[in-house]
Parts: C-alpha cells; sequence; structure tokens
C-alpha cells in the first residue's frame, strides 16, 4: 500500500492498493472485503488499482494510475 502525506504533518488523506489476478481467489478476495471494511469503519478510502490485462506494471504506471485518480 502507498499512501499520500498532507502538508508535512503526514496525516495520510489516500491508500492505494495494486491488485492482480491473485486478488480472485476466495481467501483473498474476503480478506480484501475485510480490509476494505477496516478503512471505512476508520473512516478512510482504500483506492484498489487494478491493472489491464492482470500485467505486472512498472513503478511508472502506478504513479500514472494514482495520479490519474487525485
Amino acid at each position: 500500500m502507498v499512501f499520500n502525506v498532507k502538508d508535512n504533518n503526514y496525516e495520510p488523506i489516500n491508500f492505494y492498493e495494486l491488485d492482480s489476478d491473485y486478488h480472485d481467489n476466495i481467501r483473498v478476495i474476503n480478506n480484501d472485503r475485510m480490509k476494505t471494511k477496516i478503512f471505512e469503519v476508520s473512516g478512510l478510502k482504500l483506492i484498489r488499482i487494478r491493472p489491464k490485462n492482470n500485467e505486472s506494471p512498472n513503478i511508472e504506471q502506478v504513479i500514472k494510475a494514482i495520479e490519474d485518480i487525485k
């Protein structure tokens, strides 16, 4: 997971998780649901990024995906 910081107080404002086809497994799906719920209960949002065609993205592609969300 990656999170952005706001100003210099390091208060997290966005959380991202890069999902792959590994996240299609029923056990992982259930874990992801629980993780999402934990974020919701905490008043935070977990933003999931899923690469097209389940290809492994390079760091530049991940950064671009995050910037496109903002």
